[in-house]
């Protein structure tokens, strides 16, 4: 759980810095960067969660379907989870027991 975690600053070039990030970002991968958790995760396949701040009802319903589904197969979701529709489906998402990345905004990480 990740309120029990220690938050860790990792910087580039250290051990354990994901290859994923290196590999995904090249020039533009953070320097650092603040994790809680395992960080293999990054290095494991995932799913990326990027919803719209207006759909149509029908395209709701189905996004609840395939979070449930993804959810109940293990998935690993990543996103930021920002717009009221990532927000429901992040609670979808922690009753279940697979990982769930959560990317903070970039100003918020600085302000700490």
């Amino acid at each position: 759980m990740i309120l029990s975690e220690q938050i860790t600053v990792l910087r580039g070039g250290s051990p354990g810095f994901p290859q994923a990030l290196l590999t995904r970002l090249r020039s533009e991968a953070p320097a650092q960067f603040w994790f809680a958790g395992p960080l293999q995760l990054l290095n494991q396949p995932k799913n990326r969660l990027l919803l719209f701040l207006a759909m149509p009802r029908s395209i709701v319903l189905k996004t609840f379907d395939a979070i449930t589904r993804m959810r109940d197969d293990g998935k690993i979701l990543i996103g930021g989870f920002h717009s009221v529709m990532e927000w429901e489906c992040l609670g979808i998402l922690l009753r279940g027991r697979q990982p769930v990345i959560w990317v903070l905004p970039v100003p918020l990480l600085e302000c700490t």
